[in-house]
Formats: C-alpha cells, sequence, structure tokens
C-alpha cells in the first residue's frame, strides 16, 4: 500500500475549486498502468473563508492516497494563484475549473520525482473531475484522471456561509481512482 501526503494552495481562474486538487498522484515504474491508487482522503483549509459575499480564497489541503501499486510512499503539492472572489452559492452550483501545477517526491529509496499539470473541474454539489498529465520524472508522459467529492464542514454556530460561520474546511474523499489515461 502507498501513502501520499499533501499540502495544496489553490487559486481559481473561475468558480473556485477545492480540496481534490492535491490528490492526483502517479505510480513508479513496475506498478500497474491502469490504476495508480485505489482512494484517497482528507481535509481542506480555505482562507479568509467562503460566506454568501464574494471573497477571493486560499485554499490548503492536506490527506492522503491509499491502495497504491508497489508499496511506494510518495509526498504531493499542488500550487495556483489566488482564487477570484467566489460566494457558497457559487460552489454548491458548480461549474469552473483550475489549473495548477503539481510535484510528487517519492520516499522508496531512488524513486526521485514526478511534477506535471492538472485541471480541475468543480460539478454540482461539491463533486470535482481531475485531470493531468505527468511532464518529468517518474512515468514521465502518463496522463490521469479521478474524480473526488468535497463535503463542508462548518466549525462554528450558526447560519452557515455568514461572517460568523464561514466556510473554512471542507472534507474530500475520491470517488474514483486515479487512472492512467
Amino acid at each position: 500500500m502507498r501513502t501520499f501526503r499533501f499540502a495544496t494552495r489553490l487559486v481559481a481562474a473561475g468558480a473556485l475549486v477545492v480540496g481534490a486538487l492535491g490528490v492526483a498522484a502517479v505510480a513508479p515504474a513496475g506498478a500497474d498502468p491502469a490504476v495508480l491508487c485505489a482512494s484517497g482522503s482528507g481535509i481542506v483549509h480555505v482562507s479568509p473563508g467562503v460566506t454568501n459575499t464574494p471573497h477571493a480564497q486560499t485554499v490548503g489541503l492536506a490527506g492522503e492516497l491509499t491502495g497504491c501499486g508497489g508499496g511506494v510512499k510518495g509526498a504531493i503539492g499542488v500550487r495556483f494563484a489566488r482564487t477570484p472572489a467566489v460566494t457558497c452559492s457559487q460552489l454548491e452550483a458548480g461549474g469552473g475549473s483550475l489549473n495548477g501545477r503539481f510535484a510528487v517526491k517519492w520516499l522508496a529509496k531512488h524513486s526521485g520525482r514526478s511534477t506535471g499539470t492538472l485541471t480541475a473541474t468543480l460539478g454540482v454539489g461539491g463533486a470535482v473531475h481531475i485531470t493531468g498529465t505527468i511532464n518529468k520524472g517518474v512515468e514521465a508522459g502518463t496522463s490521469f484522471s479521478t474524480d473526488a467529492q468535497l463535503t463542508p464542514l462548518f466549525k462554528a454556530k450558526g447560519t452557515p456561509c455568514t461572517e460568523a460561520n464561514k466556510l473554512q474546511w471542507l472534507s474530500f474523499a475520491l470517488t474514483s481512482p486515479v487512472t492512467s489515461s
């Protein structure tokens, strides 16, 4: 089983796309080329927090992928620019996509790094579709895709998406394996 840790900062080119963006990953040479990782989950932090008033956001993600081939572990990071102004209702409605770059540092002896680009598209109700390509390093030239679900986690009391109860945390879970395409 292979486990990944994530650190993600996002910026959307349309509506805010959060969560699963740090979830794209690849398997080292010799692993099953179809399924790269079977599942993944984690927590997304949004700052300063989404309300019903539009604000630009910075997003970070931490989680892990499991069920990956070869028993190798890797750390992944994704970086994007700052998001345009977004509201809770825009997130719920979906639409918009985010383009970014990722890097995976494989933790197994002599396994190296993988870097590339990805696009995440936000669907209705927190569904996210992610596609990308590994441009350099381990598995260079491989394209991949996966789907994830984001679930809001309101930690304050009161009406959600208000200044008193901003959307600052979401959980994410892959709803399909990360596969090569």
